[in-house]
């Protein structure tokens, strides 16, 4: 089996052309073997390293020499630009093969790093156990007294845990294993807390008597504002209510004078309004009867009027004024009709 494969130095520059200059392979034969004589593995895995991979360093020495050869300079050296892809493609295959043969080493060596771990494990297996039992054997009292503590530690635990708020975190023994204490310092320690616990709990307790008691007033004191309120609020009711009745009677009462001196101003409006008409009509027919002749009169200038003849004009302005004052003829001589007929 080999167990470990050394990696080629990564130092080592492959050969061939770079930049179109020719430079020299380094990476020799003797190298090669170097790289593998100093891994210090087993006689056996360094002849296998020998035999798979000296065979690829050979084929890529010959193309070495092939590549060294090639230098293309101008783009019409077709031929040249030909071997160096075939050269190319055979170094990727040799590579590849390479490659091939190293995962193929590689997990090799992996299934024996399994095997060796997995024969450990069995021995482990047999062997930590009775190590175990003889070192308690060995350590018995220590181990004991160590159990006596860690049982000391969690008994006190449970006992303080309750009260890990009230304890001193300022005193210098915060962070001190419970199990380090002598009784007497414990029990101080716990007693001082349970009183700062108790003394805690009453002044809480006060506190709270004095809210409940507070909140208490607030609460009388607030019923009795809104049983105040209520109360001169239905008082407040109450009086509009009433003062709302006095008005709707006086409204009333206003409303019935108003209408009957409306009544008392209409009945006196009518007599006088047909004591007028009775005095205008007799007026009316004095004047018509002393006015008849120049009725007649008036009615006659209307006529003339309306029968006067305008002037023919053809001028567009000129028959505007024309139109304009034969309808305020018209109207005129409808006038003076009208007028005429109240004589």
């Amino acid at each position: 089996m080999i167990p470990f494969f050394p990696c080629i130095p990564a130092s080592l520059p492959p050969a061939g052309v770079h930049g179109g200059k020719k430079y020299k392979m380094t990476n020799e034969k003797t190298q090669v073997l170097d790289v593998i004589e100093s891994a210090g593995l087993e006689q056996d895995t360094t002849r296998t390293l020998r035999q798979k991979f000296m065979p690829f360093w050979e084929q890529a020495e010959k193309w070495r020499e092939t590549a060294a050869g090639l230098v293309v300079t101008d783009a019409s050296q077709t031929r040249e630009m030909k071997m160096a892809r075939e050269a190319r493609l055979a170094l990727r295959e040799i590579r590849i093969n390479a490659d091939k043969t190293r995962k193929a080493l590689k997990e090799d060596s992996i299934r024996y790093g399994r095997a060796v771990q997995g024969v450990y494990n069995v021995i482990e297996y047999l062997i930590k156990p009775i190590e175990e039992h003889l070192l308690e054997q060995e350590k018995f009292a220590e181990i004991q007294a160590q159990r006596r503590l860690e049982a000391l530690n969690a008994e006190r635990e449970r006992i303080a845990a309750p009260l890990v708020a009230w304890i001193d975190v300022d005193l210098p023994f915060t962070n001190t294993p419970w199990a380090n204490f002598d009784e007497a310092k414990f029990q101080e320690i716990i007693s001082a807390a349970q009183a700062a616990k108790e003394a805690e709990a009453e002044e809480a307790a006060r506190l709270e008597a004095e809210r409940i008691a507070r909140e208490k007033a607030e609460e009388e004191e607030r019923q009795r504002i809104l049983e105040e309120n209520a109360r001169l609020r239905a008082e407040a009711e109450e009086r509009e209510r009433k003062a709302a009745a006095e008005r709707a009677e006086l409204e009333a009462q206003r409303r019935a004078a108003e209408e009957e001196a409306r009544k008392e101003r209409a009945e006196r409006e009518r007599i006088e309004a047909d004591a007028r008409r009775k005095a205008e009509a007799d007026e009316a027919e004095r004047r018509k009867a002393a006015a008849a002749p120049d009725k007649e009169k008036l009615l006659a200038f209307a006529a003339e009027l309306q029968a006067i003849d305008l002037p023919q004009v053809s001028n567009a302005q000129a028959m505007g004024i024309r139109r304009r004052a034969e309808r305020r003829i018209i109207k005129t001589a409808c006038w003076i009709r009208e007028q005429a007929d109240k004589i």
